[in-house]
């Protein structure tokens, strides 16, 4: 990620510290010894108000308005206009600290003072601060200094001060030698005489040291900061307080001890717990993106993307451009970490927002080259093509310009193989010199191995394999490009190669299951997780198809303990954006993606309070659960024959690979196992749905399901006479996970009771017409059948306490309500949003209030920023099983979200069913469910053929979409008698 800063000009001094550095700002009562203005008393004729003393007894100043200053006998205008400028900076000062309009300082600035003017000090130490408040830093240092050099200020109380906002421009401005010359001027050393000015002395001295490449120097450096935190008092400025913890953290960090650089942080950000003004603001937001930088670099998941959601919490309403683009980009960078792309991709969008290519060029074109990147590993090659486009005539860095390279590569490796340019890429990887990081240079050749292998260019890819073997460090993601790489080549010289392709392939997968464990976000972020998959993909398709039990049982456990770890992940994702503010700060994912919602507008009312104080304390919760996540073992005994054991003569399972460039699936039993594999996935599919369909007695089949069979129905796979369907013949169930199907207990929390939550409200007419959100809600129809829920439910089990939210109390707030979400039911009857054209986009239609049009749509992240403990929940509405695949993480759905935050079980819908038709598979559903002992695969298999023997339902679109999907064997079973 990339530290924030103020401003443009100390991008060096941040390049040496690694660590934001804002500056400090002298406080005028901090410094002021006295003054020299005059010490008459302000007459006070009727209806003039003499304004308060502001300076101490060595000199007494009394702030006059223009005319007060004439009662003084004043007589000159302009004297008596500037004596008038001076009082109201004062009095601005006295109320507000220095933050004061620009017009003010525009005002002092354009006074034409003489040196022999009484007011001349006056004016300018005023007009010094205010170009110091206003962080026109060059004109400060420069003001100062020529008065500096002309001796205005000798021997007056002013000359210290004056020498202190020098030290302080200079420094702001990053010239380093020329503040070194200023802290070991013996004429500042020795003048200053309390606690806050050596604070200020010892804070800029030492900041600027700890700077330094020299060892000694920093040394020295930390000295001084030590000095100058020990002479932080209790009335110390907040922002002076913070930035000497900010120079501490800058030393801890250069030393690369990381826990002290987090210490000192926090204790910076706790010298400002309630910021007065935009500066102070500024030295927090600061504070909080390094403390983010400090997180990341610990591995610390959660903890940092909390943080620099925080930062963009406030950056979104100060709408400081130079903020936003570094809190945008930030974010960025850590959803591509945690994986989530589509959020990824969004950010960056939103840098281009407030960025341009005059400007801010160097972002401008990091953030094109980071959305051609996303697009590519999209396989949207066009897009991808569109931002190089845009990128080609901008100015770009040497690094840019590598990263530039590679990526116009990869996409003319996908589109135009045969056209491959091999001078060019041996020049760009001749370019590839000391003067990038291992890391960067690592990760630029692997870049380009990819580009080789796919245009088949092995020779050369041998030698680029040996030249990044030679890095002694290197990111897990480059260490897996390089394991596949190898087996690629292994491959293409004939199965004989198998026992080394293995070899490489079990110490791949050793490190892959090892980061799993341990959720760093340094190490396990999207680029591991695609290379991941690539790497057991490419596995895979060597070793199958095979008829060997040993083979079956290794490809299994394989593929089924990186699904365990793809479903730990998504919870892990998910408990890190719980305690974010997440749509309530920045857009919720619906505002971003489709624009049809008025931004949020930030509100300090008791109940937003309430909320955040709940967010907070959810936050604790869900990091004591990703630590258990992150410290669980995978299954150890993993035995095909244990499973069949298991299954017996009733149930089988149904495991289907999606593999590079065929798909295999088995049909594992207690008697027998069978296997096909195919190049086409209609081939594939017709071998399935035969042989399942030939084979009787089967009570259960468990579906394990890759690639474009998630989102088949195999309830609706019939024999070749049409008549026989699946459905009507067995229980299917899903599983996300085997391995975690296995091992998990049932340790839900659920309370025993029922909550629908159905047919939620539309605006009033009136209302709608105020706004395209509201005219974009009031496009969904009512949904009157889904009421009649609540009433089978009550039927069903009279004697389950049973909650309704229908209507207008179908709110964003009942949903997430704890009645909801610890409920043993959660039966959602409602409409979910799912767009092919934007799958990565899902949520449900809830209620909207006349007085919030921020309601009546709820996403899937602020849906999912809660845990759900229910036993099962029945989303009954169109496409909830919908959603993105994810290359390497799978799938992201409504029915998976309730899975990962903690539900047990889920049925949900492959497409969108009439409300007449979901209404009765539903009271055919709970009946049975009531009658069966709770057994939810076959009270499903109950309603599909009670429903399909209506005329009018017969055909499998009415009944085929309702799926069935477990995380434990315990939630095949729902029983709520009491």
């Amino acid at each position: 990620m990339r530290f924030s800063t103020r401003n443009s000009f100390i991008a060096g001094m941040l390049r040496r510290a690694g660590l934001a550095a804002p500056v400090f700002f002298v406080f005028a009562t901090s410094v002021f010894a006295s003054s020299s203005a005059p010490h008459t008393l302000c007459d006070e004729p009727a209806g003039w108000a003499a304004l308060n003393q502001v300076y101490g007894q060595d000199g007494v100043f009394f702030q006059c308005t223009g005319l007060s200053a004439s009662a003084l006998n004043v007589n000159d205008v302009q004297q008596a206009s500037l004596l008038a400028l001076l009082a109201k900076f004062d009095t601005g000062y006295v109320q507000q600290g220095l933050s004061l309009p620009d017009d003010l300082a525009d005002q002092i600035g354009a006074q034409s003072v003489s040196s022999n003017d009484p007011y001349y000090h006056e004016w300018l130490i005023r007009n010094l601060l205010i170009k110091l408040e206003n962080m026109a830093y060059r004109e400060a240092a420069s003001l100062a200094a020529e008065a500096i050099s002309r001796d205005v200020f000798a021997g007056s109380a002013y000359e210290n001060t004056v020498r202190l906002i020098y030290l302080q421009s200079t420094f702001s401005i990053d010239q380093y030698d020329k503040v070194k010359q200023i802290c070991t001027s013996p004429d500042l050393l020795a003048s200053v005489k309390n606690n806050q000015q050596e604070a200020v002395f010892y804070g800029f001295c030492g900041f600027n040291d700890v700077l330094s490449e020299d060892s000694s120097v920093r040394e020295s450096g930390y000295a001084q900061l030590q000095l100058g935190s020990a002479r932080i008092m209790a009335d110390t400025d907040p922002h002076l307080c913070a930035q000497i913890k900010n120079g501490l953290a800058s030393y801890y960090q250069s030393v690369a001890d990381l826990p002290r650089t987090e210490q000192f942080l926090e204790e910076g950000i706790a010298c400002l717990p309630a910021p007065e003004n935009f500066q102070q603001q500024e030295m927090l937001d600061d504070l909080t993106n390094n403390l983010a930088w400090v997180y990341r670099h610990q591995g610390k998941l959660p903890e940092y993307l909390a943080t620099l959601r925080e930062s963009v919490y406030r950056h979104t309403y100060n709408l400081a451009p130079e903020k936003l683009i570094v809190s945008y980009a930030n974010l960025g960078r850590a959803y591509m970490l945690v994986g989530d792309i589509e959020k990824s991709e969004r950010y960056y969008q939103q840098v281009l927002q407030v960025s341009n290519a005059e400007n801010f060029t160097t972002d401008f074109v990091d953030t094109l080259i980071s959305l051609a990147g996303i697009a590519i590993s999209k396989n949207d090659l066009a897009s991808a093509q569109s931002w190089l486009d845009e990128l080609a005539p901008l100015q770009r860095t040497r690094l840019q310009e590598s990263r530039y390279e590679v990526l116009f590569a990869r996409i003319r490796a996908r589109l135009s193989p045969a056209e491959f340019d091999e001078d060019a890429c041996v020049r760009a990887l001749g370019h590839l010199t000391g003067q990038y990081s291992v890391t960067q240079r690592s990760q630029l050749m692997s870049d380009w191995l990819e580009v080789l292998l796919l245009v088949k260019r092995y020779g050369m890819a041998k030698t680029l394999i040996e030249d990044i073997s030679q890095h002694r460090r290197m990111t897990l993601s480059v260490s897996l490009a390089l394991a596949n790489a190898r087996m690629t080549l292994l491959k293409a010289g004939g199965s004989e190669h198998l026992p080394e392709i293995a070899g490489i392939f079990y110490d791949a997968f050793a490190s892959i299951t090892e980061a799993s464990t341990k959720f760093s976000s340094n190490e396990t972020g999207m680029s591991w997780l695609s290379q991941s998959r690539r790497l057991i993909n490419n596995y895979l398709s060597a070793i199958l198809p095979s008829d060997d039990e040993r083979i079956i049982e290794e490809a299994l456990f394989i593929s089924e303990r990186f699904s365990a770890i793809v479903f730990n992940r998504h919870r892990m994702a998910l408990a890190s954006q719980s305690y974010e503010k997440v749509d309530e700060t920045l857009q919720s994912e619906w505002m971003l993606a489709n624009a049809a919602m008025p931004d949020p507008q930030p509100s300090a009312d008791n109940d937003d309070k309430q909320f955040l104080k709940d967010k907070l304390w959810e936050r604790v919760q869900l990091a004591g659960q990703q630590r258990e996540l992150s410290d669980s073992e995978p299954v150890q005994t993993f035995s095909l024959d244990k499973i069949r054991q298991s299954l017996g003569n009733k149930r089988a399972i149904l495991k289907i690979f999606a593999l590079e460039n065929k798909s295999c699936a088995y049909l594992i039993s207690g008697p027998y196992i069978e296997q096909q594999c195919a190049f086409s996935p209609d081939a594939l599919t017709a071998w399935i749905s035969g042989r399942l369909t030939e084979y009787h007695g089967f009570k259960t089949l468990y579906l394990l399901p890759e690639g474009p069979w998630r989102n088949s129905s195999f309830a609706a796979l019939n024999d070749k006479t049409g008549t026989r369907y699946l459905g009507f013949e067995m229980g299917i169930v899903r599983i996300l996970s085997l391995m975690d199907y296995q091992s998990a207990g049932d340790e839900n929390s659920a309370a025993g009771n029922i909550v629908a939550f159905t047919n939620p409200s539309n605006p009033s007419p009136e209302y709608m017409s105020d706004s395209e959100a509201m005219q974009w809600r009031a496009g969904f129809p009512p949904l009157p059948w889904t009421a009649r829920a609540a009433d089978v439910l009550a039927t069903s089990f009279p004697k389950v306490p049973l909650q309704v939210f229908t209507g207008d109390d179908a709110t964003n707030e009942s949903i997430t309500s704890a009645a909801a979400r610890d409920a043993s039911l959660l039966h959602v009857g409602s409409h979910a949003w799912y767009s092919p054209e934007s799958p990565e986009t899902v949520g449900l239609v809830t209620a909207t209030g006349d007085e919030n049009e921020h309601q009546g749509y709820i996403s899937y992240e602020n849906l999912f920023s809660h845990v759900f403990h229910n036993r099962l929940v029945v989303i009954s509405a169109c496409e909830t099983e919908m959603g993105k695949s994810y290359q390497g993480i799978g799938m992201r759905s409504l029915s998976h979200g309730f899975l990962y935050q903690g539900a047990g079980a889920t049925i949900s819908t492959l497409w969108k069913v009439p409300d007449r038709a979901t209404a009765e598979f539903m009271q055919h559903f709970y009946v049975s469910l009531a009658g069966n002992g709770g057994d939810i695969a076959d009270a499903m298999r109950n309603a599909r053929v009670l429903l399909a023997s209506k005329r009018r339902f017969r055909d499998p679109r009415y009944w085929g979409a309702f799926v069935f999907t477990v995380t434990g064997p315990d939630y095949e079973f729902l029983s709520l008698e009491h």
